[in-house]
Parts: C-alpha cells; sequence; structure tokens
C-alpha cells in the first residue's frame, strides 16, 4: 500500500493554510523517512516545501507528528540553525502555527527548541529574522503552559549577551507574574538567581529589564524577596536595596 503526506495547498490570505489530499500517513517510519528526504533535501525549496508539509500535518494528522516528535523536531531544528536565512525564516514563521497546533505537546522538545530560537535569531541584524523569533517565543508563551518555559528561558537570560539578553529577562518577567500565584516554589527556585546574577552595575536596556524582573518578583513576593536576598552574600542584598529605591 502507498503511503501519502496530507498535501499542502496553499489558499490565499494564509500562508500556510492547507487542506488534506489522499489518505493520511499512518506509518510512522515512512512519514520520518520521506519528511527527512523534504528537509535535508540539498535544495532549499525543497526544505520549504517540508517545512510547508509539516505545518500541513500538524493541522491534519497531528497525532503522527506527536508520535514522531524527537526526529520531527531534530529535523527542524536544523532549519533553524542552517546557514540560509531565507529558510531560517521560513522556520521561525511555520514554528509560530506549529506552537498553536501542538501547544503542550511540545514539551519533551522544548530544551532543544528554545535554544535554536534564541541562540543566534535574537541577535539578528535582519529585522524580519529577529521578528520572526520574538513572535516564537510570544506563541510559546501564550499557548503552552508556562512553569514549562520559567527554565530555559531563565538560563538563556543568564548566559546570552546583547538583544537577546534583554529579551529573555524581559520575558521572564512575565512568566513571574503569570506563575508565581501557582507555583511560587519554582518562580523563586529559577527567577532568584537569575536576579541575584543581574544585580550591580548595569546600564541601558539591560538595566531597564533587570528592574523589570525586580518589580515583578517585588510585587509577588513583597518582604520575601528582601528576605531571600538575606540568605546570599552581603553584596546581593545591598545592590538588591538600592534597585529597590530606585524603583519607589
Amino acid at each position: 500500500m502507498t503511503l501519502y503526506f496530507v498535501v499542502p495547498s496553499r489558499e490565499p490570505n494564509s500562508k500556510y493554510s492547507s487542506k488534506p489530499q489522499g489518505p493520511i500517513m499512518e506509518d510512522k517510519f515512512e512519514y520520518i523517512r520521506q519528511l527527512t528526504a523534504l528537509l535535508e533535501s540539498k535544495d532549499f525549496r525543497e526544505r520549504i516545501k517540508g517545512l510547508d508539509q509539516l505545518v500541513a500535518d500538524c493541522q491534519h494528522n497531528p497525532s503522527m507528528v506527536i508520535r514522531s516528535l524527537f526526529p520531527v523536531f531534530d529535523l527542524f531544528r536544523d532549519r533553524l540553525l542552517e546557514s540560509n536565512r531565507k529558510v531560517n525564516l521560513y522556520a521561525l514563521e511555520a514554528l509560530q502555527g506549529m506552537v498553536r497546533l501542538l501547544k503542550d505537546n511540545l514539551s519533551g522538545v522544548l530544551n532543544h527548541l528554545v535554544p535554536a530560537i534564541v541562540d543566534n535569531h535574537l541577535n539578528s541584524k535582519n529585522r524580519a529574522v529577529y521578528s520572526a523569533a520574538t513572535g516564537a517565543l510570544c506563541e510559546l508563551v501564550l499557548n503552552l503552559d508556562n512553569s514549562l518555559l520559567l527554565e530555559p528561558f531563565c538560563f538563556k537570560a543568564r548566559v546570552l549577551s546583547g538583544q537577546a539578553k534583554v529579551d529573555l529577562i524581559e520575558k521572564v518577567a512575565e512568566l513571574v507574574t503569570e506563575l508565581y500565584p501557582r507555583r511560587p516554589q519554582l518562580v523563586e527556585q529559577k527567577a532568584l538567581p537569575l536576579l541575584w546574577g543581574l544585580l550591580g552595575p548595569s546600564s541601558g536596556s539591560v538595566h531597564r529589564a533587570t528592574t523589570s524582573l525586580c518589580r515583578a518578583l517585588h510585587h509577588q513576593m513583597g518582604p520575601g524577596l528582601r528576605q531571600s536576598a538575606a540568605c546570599q552574600p552581603p553584596s546581593v542584598g545591598r545592590d538588591l536595596n538600592q534597585l529597590l529605591r530606585t524603583m519607589s
């Protein structure tokens, strides 16, 4: 029996709109083989066709994508990281739709997916690529349980520099506001070490982002923020108090 993909059919005003044509593929290994042939093609146009195919499958055959999640997203991550900017951009834009469709089913690949989005693209000088990367992060925040995002966002906010660092600190501040009422211990475990490391001399956008994070934590924790800082080296408490004074 011949197995087929769900074949994408472009519609007006919808870049990734698709309708199923032909039987949906049910054999996992054949599915991965055919998707690999597209996404690893030497022709960038075929790789883009593979991205269209993957979006269509997320819409019309999500169970197959979910069953094949790890090999599929290994292939997809390579398209986020490759040198062809057209494919990078297309993959980032495709990801936004995929996140809306798969939601928390992506939890198992977040530790690989988040770095592939942020490590290069949030510091990209290509405005379209940067915009698509920030759009992908926004879709993750809107469509996934934010408790899944806190740790990878905090880690990357610590180790990255430039605009990527700023954007991720601000995202963590947003997560603090949403998560603290229901997961206070998780927030304190992940977000407080980030804040302690950011305290001290800084300027410009990093300082503004740090202030936003501090404000979000102080709003949620109240006096508990200073009490937590008291368990850190004395410089942390001094720097925190100075920042809180500038916020009042």
